[in-house]
């Protein structure tokens, strides 16, 4: 892995593609959102202007590089089969290409729509 504090591994990337098309459908007035796979936070940071509350969870290491970019933002390590966040927390959950690196899509679409209002 990189060295988390060299950020020039991590470049900072402009909002476009699908991770655009994510910010333009997150509702109005949502206030509690998940990045589910959010990588490094590139485009978490994005989501975190429309929802004041942004969580976002990744299984590998750039999680690190995303809490000591983001720090205002909620980063967790882990998978997405089994959370850490209770039943029906969030008004919004973004899934962008992270099922099929999950162990089991089934338990892992099952884990969001239990975390989902």
């Amino acid at each position: 892995m990189p060295d988390p504090n060299d950020y020039s591994a991590y470049p900072e990337h402009p909002l476009k593609g699908r991770m655009r098309l994510a910010y333009d459908w997150i509702p109005n007035g949502a206030q509690r959102l998940l990045d589910a796979g959010c990588s490094s936070g590139y485009a978490t940071r994005f989501f975190a202007e429309k929802c004041p509350e942004t969580y976002g969870i990744e299984i590998s290491d750039n999680v690190e590089v995303a809490r000591k970019r983001y720090p205002h933002i909620r980063f967790f390590r882990g998978g997405l089969e089994s959370t850490p966040f209770d039943d029906n927390f969030f008004d919004v959950i973004l899934l962008s290409a992270v099922l099929a690196p999950a162990d089991s899509e089934r338990l892992a679409l099952d884990e969001m729509y239990r975390i989902l209002k």
